[in-house]
């Protein structure tokens, strides 16, 4: 039975792919959980388009946030914290913040789990993080300040 996915479903394909399944499958599964519904030509046709709507947005999106981080690679990243007298940061700097922080400076929408760190930063100083858009990783120069 060929089915039109209309949320991702693991191990099967992602919204909007056109798949051919088991009835037993897309009907008591897929279908009844609302996850699929069944193909017709009209609704293949308006599926495609969808999927490539979103592609289209999804590179556009990619475009403008690589531009952005690129002019955020030369002149870094300044957060101000707040500090014992040994440099340690109170509260740990975590990947959330350090998104919310780019979106305040570049105004684009980075996502938390676009960031990658080794660990949570907890001390003043510079670090290196790196910012995930599509296959690449751009590194970003982050500077932890004192407020």
């Amino acid at each position: 039975m060929k089915v039109i996915l209309l949320k991702d479903v693991a191990k099967v394909g992602q919204k909007g792919e056109v798949k051919e399944l088991s009835n037993g499958y897309a009907q008591n599964f897929l279908i009844a959980r609302g996850f699929a519904e069944v193909a017709t030509d009209a609704k293949i046709r308006n599926a495609q388009k969808a999927v490539a709507d979103r592609v289209a947005k999804q590179e556009e999106t990619k475009k403008v946030l690589e531009g952005a981080l690129e002019k955020l690679k030369d002149e870094g990243l300044i957060i101000r914290a707040t500090a014992n007298e040994k440099n340690h940061l109170f509260e740990a700097l975590h990947t959330d913040t350090i998104a919310e922080h780019i979106k305040d400076v570049v105004g684009v929408e980075v996502g938390a789990a676009s960031i990658v760190i080794d660990k949570p930063i907890k001390k003043l100083g510079e670090h290196k993080v790196h910012v995930q858009v599509g296959d690449a990783k751009v590194p970003v120069n982050l500077s932890v300040e004192t407020k």
